[in-house]
């Protein structure tokens, strides 16, 4: 049995003397060809696959740049809602500062008034007590 067998550093493994029998001999056309076709075949096999898995990747990033794109667009969207409500708010319960101005300038003007008033009416008062002689 061991004559028939022979050690092959390959694979590692004991194989037949017949599956050495090519060794030192010309490769034929046919072989050739085999070899050839089979490279050409696992090479595209490889790059089919390379494109695939590039083409598969290129598509996620687009729906992650896409679903970005959307969440960014629907936080500016409710961003500027909240700002139109908060710009809405502030001119219906707020006034204007020249309203604001204005009113306080009729309110001071009206203060002055009643203490021209009061003054009026304490120096008559004062007077009116001097002639009753009431002190």
């Amino acid at each position: 049995m061991r004559g028939s067998w022979r050690w092959s550093a390959i694979i590692g493994n004991w194989a037949p003397v017949a599956a050495f029998e090519h060794v030192g001999q010309a490769v034929t056309v046919a072989e050739l060809q085999w070899l050839f076709g089979f490279g050409l075949t696992f090479i595209l096999a490889v790059a089919g696959i390379a494109v695939a898995a590039f083409r598969s990747v290129s598509l996620k990033i687009d729906r992650a740049v896409e679903k970005m794109r959307d969440a960014v667009q629907n936080g500016d969207n409710e961003l500027h809602g909240r700002i139109d409500r908060l710009r809405q708010d502030v001119s219906d319960n707020y006034p204007r500062r020249t309203e604001m101005e204005s009113h306080m300038a009729r309110v001071e003007g009206t203060l002055k008034e009643v203490l021209a008033d009061q003054k009026t009416i304490i120096r008559s008062l004062a007077a009116l007590e001097a002639r009753n002689g009431t002190a």
